[in-house]
């Protein structure tokens, strides 16, 4: 079975930076830029000018979840 990124489900998942997202994919920080203005990635969360991105909504993008929506955002 794939891991998930964040913790397991029975704890809060901590939002992800973009760096999470480099090193977990593998890919640079411009490409998870345009992979969101394509609409094939979910957009980020800004909070208080911090950009952060749910991992349950990054789970569904890449299919590892059978949800029909993410659970952090219902």
């Amino acid at each position: 079975m794939e891991e998930e990124i964040g913790l397991a489900a029975d704890h809060v998942r901590p939002l992800l930076t973009i760096r999470d997202l480099t090193l977990h994919f593998s890919v640079d920080e411009t490409t998870i830029r345009r992979w969101v203005r394509q609409g094939a990635f979910p957009a980020p969360s800004r909070i208080g000018g911090v950009v952060r991105w749910c991992p349950g909504c990054v789970d569904l993008a890449v299919g590892k979840s059978a949800r029909p929506q993410c659970a952090e955002h219902g």
